[in-house]
């Protein structure tokens, strides 16, 4: 019986070999982008379910996974009940499309839970039957969208180093725009670090012009001490739409649709969109293959 980190090597070289055949590979996937922040309560988890409305609302198919071990809350923003988790498929008693939700403009949510936490220490034949599952799944989709825990703790890194690009939001406080720059730092000096985007949010803004501050001096530092590439992708504005939409659990794209922040949102999307059309989508080995493959090399 081959090992975890053998079979996934395996799995990594037919989707290489259909490459460069010129053919469809059997393991393209989504566009995986990580949704992180250096700390808590800067808004990371309502903008990735706003976000993801902005994208379906575009036609795009997305997926949520609730990445936020012990701290989910995806499920209560869309005021969705989750009656499974990732933890009932590797146990082999649900499948994927019993356990993902489907939520508002038929967006799809995984609650993760503390079978994030489970991947890791699958057996080869747990593994074979997620991988299995989860690639037909990704391939359905075209975005999908992680919803990390806040820090730098290792399972936020792993989901950093799987996702193809990370959108790091943060608000104007120094201790928030502080926090940042060290996952950043954090990030940069994995050994695992991979060749992910890095896109800065700026949230809670009073105006176009304090978000380009703001953005400029945390881009200026990440490239001149950390010699990393950081951009802004966006802003969103300080709007009370937000957590009127929080208090009510109905998103702000659903409740405030025409509100500045909606607005914000929606702009963002368009970037994302413009960024990573369909044809971008080949050659991806898709988010749990890449996420295994890290945890395996440990």
């Amino acid at each position: 019986m081959v090992d975890q980190a053998e079979r996934l090597r395996e799995l990594s070289e037919r989707c290489i070999a259909l490459n460069e055949k010129g053919g469809e590979p059997e393991c393209a996937a989504a566009h995986v982008l990580a949704i992180a922040s250096g700390k808590g309560g800067v808004g990371k988890s309502s903008f990735a379910v706003n976000l993801a409305l902005a994208l379906a609302n575009y036609g795009k198919k997305v997926l949520i996974v609730d990445a936020d071990i012990g701290m989910a809350n995806i499920d209560v923003m869309m005021g969705l009940i989750a009656k499974y988790s990732l933890i009932d498929i590797i146990e082999g008693v649900r499948s994927f499309e019993e356990v993902v939700v489907t939520g508002p403009r038929n967006i799809k949510f995984l609650p993760g839970g503390s079978g994030i936490k489970s991947l890791v220490s699958l057996t080869n034949l747990e593994l074979q039957r997620i991988l299995s599952q989860a690639s037909q799944f990704e391939k359905a989709m075209d975005f999908i969208l992680l919803d990390t825990g806040a820090g730098m703790g290792d399972t936020v890194m792993n989901f950093l180093m799987a996702a193809d690009d990370i959108l790091l939001v943060a608000t104007p406080e120094p201790t928030s725009l502080t926090d940042a720059y060290a996952l950043i730092k954090a990030y940069a000096g994995n050994d695992n670090a991979g060749k992910a985007a890095l896109r800065l949010v700026v949230n809670r803004v009073g105006s176009a012009a304090e978000s380009s501050v703001v953005a400029d001096k945390l881009c200026k530092v990440a490239v001149k001490f950390l010699s990393v590439q950081l951009r802004q992708i966006g802003y969103i504005f300080e709007d009370p739409a937000v957590s009127q939409s929080i208090r009510s659990q109905r998103p702000l794209l659903l409740q405030s649709p025409d509100s500045p922040a909606a607005g914000c949102i929606a702009g963002i999307a368009r970037k994302l969109i413009l960024g990573f059309e369909p044809a971008d989508k080949k050659g991806r080995y898709g988010f749990f293959k890449k996420f295994l493959n890290i945890n395996s090399r440990k």
